[in-house]
């Protein structure tokens, strides 16, 4: 069986499906989609049997694209459902300021650390990217492009483990039981 999520690798879609896997004991390979359309594609194409789609967060509600594609697409079913705890971080790139001018993430990420940004960082752009682990690549070719801004990304605390990142602050949502 081949299963899409939300990518590239190090999202909490990944970690989601890592754990739906283990639990089912699925004889599974995983495929990371860019965006949650790209994932109903590949389902209609029929390039995977299954996808893990992001559809609520206990802060920010809803992920409307994807119920929307949901509904546009009737043939596809809700087969399986799993919570899972949502810690954000805060990063920079290694050996970069702390002090950030622009804050990259999934815009559901930064709508769950509202409060913290407003408090510590409140006069940061904040710029969406197609997942938490996607904002990476875009800080990282951003800060190529404009060297005098210090980027900063949002996402699952073991981001630094895969990229060459500096965790400034771990648990950084706005309410500790957040859940996906």
């Amino acid at each position: 069986m081949k299963i899409a999520f939300l990518g590239p690798k190090g999202t909490f879609s990944e970690e989601a499906l890592t754990q739906l896997i283990k639990k089912n004991k699925w004889d599974a390979s995983t495929l990371p989609a860019q965006t949650i359309s790209k994932l109903f594609t590949l389902l209609d194409e029929g390039s995977v049997d299954k996808a893990l789609i992001p559809l609520e967060n206990a802060i920010e509600g809803p992920v409307t694209q994807a119920l929307d594609l949901l509904i546009d697409h009737d043939e596809f079913w809700i087969t399986e459902e799993i919570d899972l705890e949502i810690i954000q971080a805060l990063f920079v790139t290694k050996g970069h300021s702390h002090d950030i001018t622009d804050l990259i993430s999934f815009p559901h990420a930064l709508a769950q650390c509202r409060q913290y940004i407003n408090k510590e960082h409140p006069h940061v752009n904040c710029h969406h990217a197609n997942s938490t682990a996607a904002s990476v690549e875009m800080m990282l070719e951003l800060q190529k492009n404009q060297p005098e801004k210090q980027f900063g990304v949002i996402g699952k605390p073991d981001l630094a483990d895969n990229y060459d990142l500096e965790c400034v602050k771990e648990g950084i949502q706005d309410i500790a039981k957040n859940i996906t």
